[in-house]
């Protein structure tokens, strides 16, 4: 059970890794690695796929030398942190684009959103939309099946809402070939808990597939660019839970952004899996 939560913060990782983690390969994967071994300790694989998924993402960095490492430097963090009190969270990132606002209120930032639930790419287009002068960059999803644990995302969002629709509609192609490789693998093995695993795989990525291929309300935070007024206009939006700003981020692909969880309450802890099988 270990696995599978550094499998689900890989997922997550693997996700955004076009946009963050490439240019400061020298800190920066070894970092999130640590992270993952503290944070998430239960997996829907087996440690051997954990470790295969750790070596994607370094294939991943082998083939984009286009964008140059940025060495002794690690990405910049935007959002929430395992154990982070929400809270507190929540006062400071008013307060810091508060701050801004007196400091510079036409300055042009980038920020990191976190929606107060779930939102389809219409509710999307709407929020961003609401705000003048906010332009958004890419988005957070992950399919809300109660009690059970689902990948994050990173999907497109720069046109709204179509480039959200075409990226749930890509994801829901590979869920939905993920949910044939489980099912495969289920067959192919004897009955036992390895067995009732794969099955269960099979299970959550079918319901994933089919969320997105609907254009489910699955979207929880987004990354966006604009000037620190409209910043505030947005964050008083009633879908709206927290705007972030990230003064420091010039290039939003050299920065990681962790939005919370509409779930997140009072502490920032990785989702359970109730259903997930236990034996072995």
């Amino acid at each position: 059970m270990r696995a599978r939560r550094a499998l689900w913060l890989v997922d997550a990782v693997l996700s955004t890794v076009d946009e963050t983690v490439l240019p400061p390969l020298s800190r920066g994967l070894a970092r999130l690695r640590a992270r993952a071994a503290r944070w998430w300790r239960r997996a829907r694989l087996p440690a051997a796929v954990v470790v295969a998924a750790a070596a994607v993402t370094l294939l991943v960095v082998v083939i984009r030398p286009d964008q140059p490492a940025a060495p002794g430097t690690s990405p910049v963090w935007v959002g929430v942190r395992e154990g982070d009190q929400v809270p507190v969270y929540l006062r400071l990132s008013a307060a810091r684009l508060a701050a801004l606002a007196a400091e510079d209120p036409d300055r042009v930032v980038y920020a990191l959103v976190s929606f107060a639930h779930y939102l389809t790419p219409d509710e999307v287009a709407a929020a961003v939309a609401a705000a003048s002068g906010v332009s958004a960059v890419t988005a957070h999803g992950r399919v809300p099946l109660p009690g059970r644990q689902t990948q994050l995302v990173t999907l497109t969002a720069i046109r709204l809402p179509e480039d959200l629709l075409i990226s749930m509609a890509e994801v829901a192609e590979t869920k939905e070939a993920d949910a044939q490789s489980y099912a495969d693998r289920a067959r192919d093995e004897p009955a036992g808990p390895l067995r009732d695993i794969y099955e269960s795989n099979a299970q959550v990525a079918r319901a994933e597939a089919d969320a997105y291929r609907q254009a489910c309300a699955c979207v929880y935070g987004l990354v966006v660019r604009g000037s620190v007024t409209a910043l505030m206009g947005l964050a008083a939006l009633p879908d709206v839970r927290a705007v972030d700003p990230a003064p420091d981020v010039a290039d939003p692909r050299q920065a990681v952004f962790a939005p919370l969880l509409p779930e997140h309450v009072d502490r920032v802890t990785p989702p359970v899996d109730e259903a997930l099988p236990t034996g072995g």
